[in-house]
Parts: C-alpha cells; structure tokens; sequence
C-alpha cells in the first residue's frame, strides 16, 4: 500500500485554493447536513407531506457550501463545471417551487445533478466553460506533468524510494553483500 501523498506543491505550483483551520470539518458538516434536508424535503414531496424547515434548511447549507466554494475560488468558480451545476440546481428548484406539478421531477433532477457533479473526478468538476481550468482539473494530471512543466533549475526530486515496493528481481542489501 502507498501512502497517500498531498497536492503537488512543488517548483512554485500551487493549487489555487484558499484554505483556512476547520474547512475540512466545516465542508463535511455543511455537506452532510445538505444532503439530510434534500433527503428530508425530497421524501416530503414524494409523500405529499409537510416539508416543515427541511428546504430552508436546504437554502441555507447549499449558502454554506457555495460561500466556502466562493472563499476558496474566488469568482473563478463560476467558471467551473460544479458552479454551473449548482446555478442549474438552482434553476430547478426556483422552477418546481413556482410550478407544483414540477417540483418532483426538478428535486429528482437537482438531487440527481448534485450526485453526479460530487463524484465526478476533480478534472470534470472543475473543467473550465470558459478560461483556465480549476487547481483540481490540473492536479490531476501527475507528478510527471508537473516535473515537465517546472521552470529550469527548480529543484524537484521524485519521491523518497520507500514510497516504491521492493523488486524481487533486483539482488537487496544483504543478498550484495555476502
């Protein structure tokens, strides 16, 4: 098993990203919490129930997130793949709330949308419509790229050796020295 390594930080690339103590931890939050009010306001649609607070709920997480997503990429984001979508999602749930006999399949299409985006590779997600692509979208091309497009005289170096599994066709240390 390899261990897993950061984002490539090296021969001055940076990820683009703003951080900040507890994003992490915030991001899971807002995301779990985002995802129990669509389920909740979803199954109240489905069942013709009372939505109760479950879509201001709803509103306010997706705020949290996109607030985060707007902290981290500045205007950028709206570029993105995953800002388009989220405006799409948007759009959908405007619509289904103006238009009753809409509101299933706008929450089945947003919910559905919101899945897809989360899990698509971060050169997906962060394609860009128009412009550069996002920090993610370029992450993900390798240390090789990364080596290839380091400015002359920078000093990169491969990985340390015990990231990479012994090759028993190769003699080891003891078996040289006897």
């Amino acid at each position: 098993m390899y261990p897993r390594t950061a984002p490539l930080r090296h021969a001055g690339v940076s990820t683009g990203a703003r951080r900040y103590p507890g994003q992490r931890a915030l991001r899971i939050a807002l995301r779990t919490a985002h995802i129990g009010c669509a389920a909740c306001t979803l199954g109240a649609a489905q069942f013709g129930a009372e939505a109760g607070w479950w879509p201001a709920g709803l509103v306010l997480t997706g705020a949290g997130i996109v607030g985060d997503d707007l902290y981290r990429y500045g205007a950028d984001w709206l570029r993105f793949v995953q800002g388009q979508v989220v405006l799409l999602k948007l759009g959908l749930v405007t619509l289904g709330a103006a238009v009753p006999s809409l509101l299933l399949p706008c929450l089945w299409t947003a919910l559905i949308l919101g899945g897809v985006i989360s899990h698509a590779p971060g050169r997906i997600r962060q394609a860009a419509l128009w412009g550069p692509p996002g920090p993610c979208a370029e992450r993900g091309r390798g240390a090789a790229k990364a080596a290839s497009t380091a400015s002359p005289g920078t000093n990169w170096k491969s990985p340390p050796a015990m990231y990479y599994p012994p090759n028993p066709a190769e003699p080891s240390e003891s078996q040289e020295t006897r």
